[in-house]
């Protein structure tokens, strides 16, 4: 059976728009997506907050890019049967 969504642009998506790649399969992946934006909006407060100190530059990084690299390895680490929509 052919699947619904197409993993491939699952995969690009994830490249390109980090956990925003969850909306694809949202019904799916709410939960990574919701978790996913938390770390990273996180991350992005922190980097506001100490913006001036070299900790906090380098926490904020750590976080922000290891919700890109963990979002890419989930999408493409997925199994292609996931993404085909059940008849029930």
């Amino acid at each position: 059976m052919k699947p619904d969504k197409s993993k491939t642009v699952s995969v690009v998506l994830a490249v390109f728009l980090s956990f925003w790649t969850f909306l694809y399969t949202y019904k799916l992946d709410r939960t990574k997506f919701w978790m996913y934006c938390t770390f990273y909006l996180s991350g992005l407060a922190i980097l506001m907050w100490f913006y001036n100190s070299l900790v906090g530059i380098v926490l904020s990084t750590i976080i922000i890019l290891g919700v890109y690299i963990a979002c890419i390895v989930e999408t493409a680490n997925r199994n292609v049967s996931l993404l085909v929509k059940s008849k029930d």
